[in-house]
């Protein structure tokens, strides 16, 4: 849904999904499962206009984590594309 748009990616933002997020990734065990919430908190960070920083500044050490302890491709593309998105 966030990723349809910067009106619906906001709305899931104002309803304080990154903290839900992050507390399911952190206790996750499972790779596919982690990869999914990576996708999800890499699509919350990307549009135009681009998100307010304070809604997704919990998820960049969540995600510097995920960079540095997954051995997945897919988890590492994703934080990537989220750790981008946060530097424009």
């Amino acid at each position: 849904m966030s990723s349809e748009g910067a009106h619906l990616r906001d709305q899931v933002l104002a309803m304080d999904a990154v903290p839900l997020i992050i507390e399911t990734v952190d206790k996750m065990d499972e790779s596919e499962l982690i990869s999914v919430g990576s996708w999800a908190l890499t699509n919350l960070c990307r549009g135009t206009p681009k998100p307010e920083y304070f809604a997704i500044a919990l998820a960049l050490c969540p995600i510097a984590r995920m960079v540095i302890s997954m051995n997945s491709t897919d988890v590492l593309m994703n934080c990537c594309w989220a750790l981008t998105n946060f530097s424009d």
